[in-house]
């Protein structure tokens, strides 16, 4: 097996792995009836962004992207389908709305790449799009970091996923060297940078806050 081949098969089982890494969320929503405080953004994010990254997969012949962006798309559907049908009334009014612009969003974006920019130009704009979401899907967690420095504990981060992320995003990013592609590359070095900025936290801080009347 050729290096490239085995990056390609690194590259599509660490992708897997991450989508798995939510699967346990999904499954307490699912037996307890309820989505507690768990948003459905994400969830749909992971679907309109690999949605996106196909479309692009698709544009430059790359199977690879293609392929793990399909499986993306599938799970980011039925994460989002699970989270909405578990959530209260009020909270399923905001969800479908949030859902519709995601969808119409990505009509639009679809659209007006194929029929605004000529062939040769559409890789490269929907590349930017992609690159651009990515940076944002990998940048919201910059909010939990501070939460974490700020409390001095990890208990809201989620170590799998975090090892999941790291893994993935640090796989991408050398597929994306290799294919000098900077469209993969950028996003994923920023996100992997995130991911051991995550890690190390939890060798320097608890898992747990540390309460002193608990040892009494």
């Amino acid at each position: 097996m050729s290096s490239t081949l085995a990056l390609e098969w690194a590259c599509k089982i660490c992708n897997i792995i991450f989508y798995v890494s939510s699967w346990s969320t999904i499954a307490q929503i699912e037996e307890d009836r309820d989505v507690g405080k768990n948003p459905i953004l994400p969830f749909i994010s992971l679907a309109v962004n690999n949605a996106s990254w196909a479309v692009y997969g698709h544009l430059i012949d790359d199977s690879n992207i293609l392929f793990v962006s399909l499986v993306g798309v599938e799970f980011g559907i039925y994460y989002s389908y699970v989270h909405l049908v578990n959530s209260p009334a009020v909270m399923q009014k905001k969800s479908r709305f949030t859902i519709s612009v995601a969808c119409l969003f990505f009509a639009l974006l679809v659209f007006t790449i194929t029929h605004h920019y000529p062939p040769e130009l559409q890789a490269r704009q929907i590349g930017i799009i992609c690159c651009a979401l990515t940076v944002v899907q990998f940048g919201s967690p910059l909010v939990t970091l501070k939460e974490v420095i700020l409390s001095k504990t990890t208990q809201s981060l989620d170590f799998q996923r975090t090892v999941a992320s790291t893994l993935t995003t640090g796989m991408w990013f050398l597929y994306g060297y290799t294919k000098a592609d900077a469209f993969v590359m950028l996003p994923n070095g920023f996100g992997a940078t995130l991911s051991l900025a995550q890690l190390a936290l939890f060798c320097i801080y608890p898992s747990r806050s540390h309460h002193p009347l608990s040892d009494a």
